[in-house]
């Protein structure tokens, strides 16, 4: 009786290691918990939906947003909304176990009805590089595919060192990041992106705007008078009006940049071609 009584608490203690070894936290700092490895999810962001493909969980995802577009798989998942808004009926009736969710891109709303329906939500706003990798771990083990999140972790650590080895010597230059052209706008120090460019020593020089990402005039461009204007676009044409400004170093020097957006805005393991573009850009030009 003794003996069975000790072997039951032992398999408590057992599973409740296992359920909070499975336990990670967002970027709220709170504690999202799995008592067993998530089976179905919905995603909130594209960067989502790539990270959960990238660790081997991506046929868990049962709903996700548009512009949810890679890898190809993911173009077949249904779509619940967008990053601003999701039906909310649509996802009760996909029953998920989690949702991914984007801190600065989703409406705090979406996310209080959801977890107000019992649905945990785990929160990612990625400042660094290195939040990427850590994020890929966490995923990892609340979805029990830790194995492969953890190989693809370490890749992207990996790569992104020997790039930053590889481009330490490039000069360093005030660089002017448009991400939109109208109205005008750039991001600050805190946005990935300035973390992304400076391995290649291309400096924000609007780093230390209040705003995440704050519109700015012409005139303070021509002010700062950057050395490399980069925008993350698909449209070069985004980039012709400031041949009007052959003053502006970036111009004169014809270091006008223009990027993949996918390679530069998602924070997915894809960012280290946008960086490693960018660095051969102006690795050529040096």
């Amino acid at each position: 009786m003794i003996r069975a009584i000790l072997l039951s608490a032992l398999l408590l203690c057992a599973h409740a290691q296992v359920s909070a070894d499975t336990g990670v936290y967002d970027d709220r700092k709170q504690r999202i918990n799995a008592a067993a490895p998530i089976q179905r999810i919905i995603t909130l962001a594209p960067h989502a939906i790539e990270w959960l493909f990238e660790i081997g969980a991506g046929e868990r995802v049962v709903g996700t947003v548009s512009f949810s577009d890679y890898p190809p798989a993911a173009r077949t998942v249904p779509v619940i909304g967008n990053a601003r808004h999701i039906n909310l009926e649509k996802v009760i009736a996909l029953q998920p176990d989690l949702a991914v969710a984007w801190g600065s891109g989703n409406s705090p709303d979406d996310i209080r009805r959801l977890e107000s329906h019992g649905i945990p939500v785990y929160v990612s706003e990625p400042r660094t590089l290195e939040d990427i990798p850590q994020h890929l771990r966490s995923l990892g083990r609340l979805t029990g595919t830790s194995t492969q999140a953890n190989a693809t972790a370490l890749a992207f650590e990996q790569k992104l060192n020997q790039l930053r080895e590889q481009y330490r010597s490039l000069p360093a230059r005030k660089t002017f990041i448009q991400i939109w052209p109208q109205p005008l706008m750039t991001v600050n120090s805190q946005h990935l992106i300035s973390q992304a460019l400076a391995v290649c020593n291309a400096h924000n020089v609007f780093a230390d705007m209040e705003l995440l990402a704050p519109t700015i005039s012409t005139e303070a461009v021509l002010a700062a008078r950057p050395e490399v204007i980069i925008a993350p676009t698909n449209h070069p044409g985004d980039l012709a009006s400031w041949a009007r400004f052959p003053d502006i170093p970036a111009v004169n020097g014809k270091r006008l940049i223009h990027v993949n957006p996918d390679f530069l805005s998602r924070p997915s393991s894809r960012i280290l071609e946008g960086i490693a573009q960018v660095c051969g850009s102006l690795s050529v030009q040096n």
